[in-house]
């Protein structure tokens, strides 16, 4: 089962950002290249579902990040209530 959380931050120059995860926890790093539509730059407060994935270092980031949508719309995540 995905994660979910707001993204906090996104510079499009450096294709960074970050994400805090809705359960608690500590704000995850992610980049352009792991967003599943990367020509859609996530804006701050935006919910997305994403994985974690564990560095070499220990470090967790933020993997396979998808803006969350509404059911009913192409292209959409489905909402499971």
């Amino acid at each position: 089962m995905p994660n979910i959380g707001l993204i906090q931050t996104f510079d499009p120059t450096r294709g960074t950002g970050t994400i805090l995860p809705e359960e608690g926890g500590s704000l995850l790093l992610f980049s352009r290249s792991e967003l599943v539509d990367p020509h859609r730059a996530p804006r701050p407060d935006q919910r997305y579902l994403y994985d974690v994935s564990a560095l070499s270092s220990g470090q967790r980031r933020a993997v396979n990040l998808r803006r969350e949508g509404r059911e009913g719309h192409p292209g959409a995540t489905p909402v499971h209530r």
